[in-house]
């Protein structure tokens, strides 16, 4: 599935560079072989590979506070450090507390 975008891309680059940049910008297509390779190496077992792969990506990208947490992907659901309403939550008194 992966196979046909990245080859039209490049075919579409190695033209238009080969239009642009005379014969030598055909070259450019050349750079999908080692893309290629990497896909069909990556998919050798697994079929979802790349989804696998993607989604490492956008973890890497979105990870924040790495530091705090010993440098490793963690992902938490509040967020540390950056509203001071999230330390005090757990410590709010409820409704019938402050009315007692």
């Amino acid at each position: 599935m992966t196979l046909l975008p990245v080859s039209v891309l490049f075919v579409l680059v190695g033209l238009l560079s080969g239009v642009f940049l005379g014969p030598g910008g055909l070259l450019l297509g050349g750079l999908a072989i080692p893309i290629l390779l990497f896909v069909r190496k990556i998919c050798e077992t697994d079929d979802h590979a790349l989804r696998i792969l993607w989604l490492e990506v956008l973890c890497l990208r979105r990870r924040r506070a790495w530091r705090l947490f010993g440098q490793t992907l963690t992902l938490a659901p509040i967020r540390y450090g950056r509203d001071l309403l999230t330390y005090r939550r757990p410590f709010r008194k409820s409704f019938s507390q402050r009315a007692g």
